[in-house]
């Protein structure tokens, strides 16, 4: 018993190192900033890596191109906090319910007069992916977080630069980031 339990927990504690992407990410998080114009009526979605968060302004760093965003004309800020989605969430509950339901199936098969093995299996995977999909639902709504009439102290920890554009340099000299950031 006490083989089985450290065995699960080196599974567990291993799969967190498995999932995750290395180190801190250089680049900021990405951003989907909502700027409102003409009396409040046009309302104009901007996404892209946060470089910046200062009292007047934000800078985001789009596909193509930076914007200057004034913070006044910026309703709702929502920064995306990890990269675990749903759909991985799900995945890794997927290959857990292969896994065990497999597993379990095999060692009732092994034992004499075994009737049903398929059954375990299918409650295993069926437990497996119903705790899945629900930890994946949720995952929707920890994945980012929103900021309504955001400050900039708000958003900074969030930044590429979160003390701010250092002197001298010119944010729209910058590139987009090579991948997807964290």
């Amino acid at each position: 018993m006490k083989r089985a339990l450290a065995s699960f927990l080196v599974v567990v504690m291993t799969s967190a190192c498995a999932t995750t992407g290395g180190g801190v990410s250089i680049y900021g998080r990405q951003v989907t900033a909502v700027e409102v114009g003409e009396a409040e009526k046009r309302r104009l979605p901007r996404e892209g890596e946060l470089i910046a968060a200062e009292p007047a302004r934000i800078w985001l760093l789009g596909k193509e191109q930076v914007f200057e965003i004034p913070l006044s004309s910026v309703a709702e800020a929502r920064v995306r906090r990890h990269g675990f989605t749903p759909g991985k969430a799900f995945l890794w509950s997927l290959v857990g319910a292969v896994v065990t339901g497999g597993a379990l199936a095999a060692a009732c098969s092994s034992v004499e007069a075994s009737e049903g093995c398929g059954r375990v299996f299918a409650l295993a995977g069926g437990i497996w992916l119903g705790v899945g999909g629900l930890a994946a639902a949720s995952m929707r709504a920890s994945s980012s977080i929103g900021f309504p009439r955001p400050k900039a102290e708000d958003l900074s920890p969030y930044a590429r630069f979160p003390q701010g554009v250092p002197e001298g340099f010119d944010p729209r000299s910058l590139r987009p980031s090579p991948g997807p950031t964290r």
